[in-house]
């Protein structure tokens, strides 16, 4: 016990370090949406081609077994053909009347042919990835569906890759009916069996039977009229006994689902758009433009501020400790001003910008509290992102630096040196202080801009970005230190 406790306060700001870099990074992808889809769009392409592997890897070791169910189920789906083309032929003596029936509701819309790649069964919120994406045509809240039924709905979609909410998933709502009847509710999974659904809300008056088919009602904008989507096994009274509550056998059987098509109608895209119109129209407006969440994000580094107050290093030195302190938070202030009222509105050449609360970091004295430089920088950040509009990006960035700082000024200063020595022109020198002050910069403006551009594609910009913002942070902070030493 002792030991695991020497372990921890030896190394708690390693500790801190990574979760000080985890806050970060969910400021940065939870309220930044470029960076977010950036993020989802690589993940996603990423897993989609595991995912695509895998499949293929699978379907080879079992292409045996799924030929004989294939031609299994196409000897029973011809026989029910058969039989179902002499019914109809014997009650309307027209031997057409079954192909016109079959493609009447599908000749009217565009069906993207897609293979699942990854699927879940055994989740409350099951999740499907199929290899088609938005080069395909592709887009979000289209229907999915199979030759046995309904399959869910486009959640999220890539370059290659799509994300569909499958029925299997408790937070999925498809409005079905009964087969010739005008009794409609909303089709749920209860998490319990993968081939059993509820409709919900079909009202009282309703009439219908064991064994009718439920269909899509073509009320949504997703899916047309009369896709299969199961049979009805049992009726149940809803909890307030005003409704039915029925039992649903699904067609779909997700366990063997290999082949989807995606349902590109833009009948049903345009519905879709006049009813987001009339919700944004509905919507109440609010009189700022600020949204709740950073507003939540600049209360809670407001809350974060006063623990500065906890800083204690050693208690022979409190007095010294105190005065350091004042001094370090009036500087703190100082920069944090300058940065978001002047600085932040320089951009030299469209690629200069001086970051120079970086020197905030950069002159921090040998031997502090690691977690309190980390604390530091990670508050700076935080405050900066607020007023900044970049959640996340400098908090990282700062954070990042803080934790590397240490190590750089060690390697420019002797071992012998004053353990309170403080990183400055006077105390290191023009040379070493020079490469000392440059290297942390071009850390700090590497890591910031790459953040911030989140992505490789105008490399041109990003080292500009750098080598301009380098450069002019880098003489600011060495005027400012020189004038400081005097």
């Amino acid at each position: 016990m002792h030991n695991l406790t020497e372990f921890l306060s030896r190394n708690v700001h390693w500790f801190l370090f990574i979760i000080l870099e985890i806050i970060s990074g969910v400021l940065l992808f939870r309220f930044n949406s470029y960076q977010a889809s950036v993020w989802f769009t690589s993940a996603n392409y990423v897993a989609g081609i595991v995912y695509e592997q895998e499949a293929k890897l699978l379907s080879f070791f079992s292409l045996r077994e799924n030929n004989e169910l294939l031609t299994k189920r196409n000897l029973e789906l011809e026989q029910q053909l058969k039989a179902l083309s002499n019914q109809l032929y014997d009650q309307t003596k027209d031997s057409t009347y079954l192909k016109r029936g079959q493609f009447r509701l599908l000749n009217k819309y565009h069906l993207i042919q897609a293979k699942v790649v990854a699927n879940s069964l055994d989740r409350p919120e099951n999740l499907m990835t199929i290899d088609r994406g938005s080069a395909d045509g592709v887009k979000k809240d289209m229907g999915v569906a199979c030759g046995n039924g309904v399959v869910g709905i486009v959640y999220l979609v890539n370059t290659h890759y799509s994300v569909v909410i499958p029925v299997l998933n408790n937070k999925s709502n498809i409005s079905c009916s009964i087969d010739g009847r005008d009794y409609f509710g909303y089709l749920h999974w209860s998490g319990d069996a993968p081939n059993i659904a509820y409709l919900d809300d079909v009202p009282r008056h309703a009439r219908f039977k064991i064994g009718d088919r439920v269909v899509t009602s073509g009320y949504s904008a997703v899916f047309p009229e009369g896709l299969l989507v199961g049979k009805v096994k049992k009726v149940f009274n809803s909890e307030d006994g005003l409704s039915y509550r029925v039992q649903v056998v699904l067609s779909t059987d997700f366990a063997n689902l290999r082949d989807v098509c995606v349902i590109d109608a833009p009948q049903l895209a345009e519905r879709k758009q006049i009813m987001e119109a009339a919700k944004d129209y509905l919507l109440p407006r609010t009189s700022t433009g600020v949204s709740a969440d950073l507003a939540g994000s600049a209360i809670k580094a407001a809350n974060v501020f006063p623990c500065f107050r906890a800083i204690i290093y050693n208690k022979e030195k409190e007095e010294k400790m105190n005065v350091d302190l004042l001094r370090r938070g009036a500087l703190f202030v100082i920069l944090c001003l300058a940065q978001v009222l002047v600085l932040n509105h320089i951009h030299l050449f469209s690629c200069a910008t001086p970051l120079l609360y970086v020197y905030f970091i950069i002159s921090i004295r040998r031997h502090y509290p690691r977690w309190g430089l980390l604390l530091w920088g990670f508050c700076m950040g935080l405050l900066l992102d607020t007023f900044s509009n970049t959640p996340g990006v400098t908090a990282a960035s700062l954070t990042l630096l803080s934790f590397v700082q240490p190590y750089l000024l060690a390697s420019f200063i002797p071992r012998e040196a004053a353990e309170d020595l403080k990183s400055s022109i006077a105390t290191l020198g023009v040379s070493k202080y020079t490469w000392y002050s440059f290297f942390s910069i071009l850390l700090f403006c590497v890591v910031f801009f790459s953040l911030e551009q989140f992505s490789f594609f105008d490399p041109i910009q990003w080292l500009l970005n750098v080598g301009g913002s380098t450069l002019l942070t880098f003489l600011l902070v060495f005027v400012i230190d020189n004038v400081r030493g005097r």
